[in-house]
């Protein structure tokens, strides 16, 4: 049975546990068969009890028919979302004109409303009336916090500030603790997301790469969980920056020759990610956006939505760049 790497530095040192072939662990409180569960279900009178009983959270969404499209709209992202996480938490769908009885029992008033369902209970808050994508992401990260525990929660809060605060040695401890016992393999990942964060800070590359590989190769099922796809993105660019040799003088003098020098504004766009100007990298991007999109196999697009994707979603700079890439491309 393959071992997970062991990763040695200066500031960390790392033990990871013995995994299968399919990188699960066999731990006290994970269920394989809740895998095997059905994502999407109705939610009626016949399968309430279903619902109740879940093993893992439900998030529920109550709608009519015939809704509008902007309606349509948000139930098409909810389900998408609840796609990504493959299993981690479930969507009951609850159409409230057929199912009366079943509205009552959750007191919903206005449609649509998403609420959710942990261990046999109404989550504590609920989404009422269309919200955004990353509102709903919100809302499912906060629910599978309190679906591992208290515990849990505090130890990628505490690790995320520790981090924050260049304490590497005493982030990664905190993270390898989601090693130990976490209720759900999403936890675990969590811990590698949260180690790639350690050694990227460190600016062991090769130890990023290492994480990220194990991260695909033993949980290829969540990479798009937001906090996921977020140390993924950044080890990739991290990996391209690195291996790029920027003069930004020469690189500023082409631009200035030729405007037009895609090439010269796509390395412009990666320097200045690499020393965090953010906004400065996304918007050499835009400029290579509008004057050849379909440049290196839409490398600037690609690029950007690493650079949104690397930054998370509360990032204003990444709901403003979402915004206007959408807007841009499809203009």
């Amino acid at each position: 049975m393959p071992r997970r790497w062991f990763w040695a530095s200066a500031a960390v040192r790392t033990q990871f546990k013995e995994v299968d072939a399919e990188g699960r662990t066999n731990q006290e409180g994970q269920a394989p068969s809740e895998r095997e569960l059905p994502i999407f279900l109705n939610l009626t009178e016949d399968t309430f009890e279903e619902v109740i009983t879940s093993p893992v959270p439900v998030l529920v969404e109550a709608f009519v028919p015939g809704a509008p499209p902007q309606i349509q709209e948000y139930s098409d992202k909810i389900k998408k979302i609840v796609s990504d996480y493959k299993g981690v938490v479930r969507l009951a769908r609850l159409n409230v004109q057929d199912e009366p009885q079943v509205a009552e029992e959750f007191k919903i008033t206005h449609v649509p409303t998403v609420l959710a369902i942990l261990q046999g209970k109404l989550f504590f808050n609920k989404i009422t009336g269309p919200s955004t994508e990353t509102a709903v992401q919100k809302y499912i990260l906060a629910l599978l916090s309190m679906s591992f525990g208290t515990e849990v929660e505090a130890i990628l809060n505490e690790g995320d500030r520790l981090l924050e605060n260049n304490d590497i040695e005493g982030s990664a401890k905190l993270f390898n603790q989601l090693f130990t016992s976490p209720k759900y393999r999403f936890a675990e990942a969590f811990g590698y997301s949260g180690l790639i964060q350690c050694a990227l800070k460190e600016k062991n590359m090769d130890a990023a790469k290492h994480l990220a590989e194990t991260i695909r190769n033993s949980f290829p099922d969540i990479l798009n969980v937001p906090r996921i796809k977020q140390a993924l993105s950044q080890v990739e660019l991290s990996d391209i920056e690195n291996n790029s040799d920027f003069d930004v003088n020469v690189l500023l003098q082409n631009v200035e020759k030729d405007p037009k020098d895609i090439q010269s504004l796509y390395d412009l766009g990666l320097y200045y990610h690499r020393i965090g100007k953010n906004e400065d990298a996304i918007n050499y991007m835009f400029k290579i956006v509008k004057i050849d999109r379909e440049w290196n196999e839409q490398a600037a697009k690609k690029t950007l939505i690493k650079i949104f994707d690397s930054l998370g979603e509360d990032s204003d700079i990444v709901t403003k760049g979402r915004k206007r890439l959408n807007n841009l491309w499809f203009s």
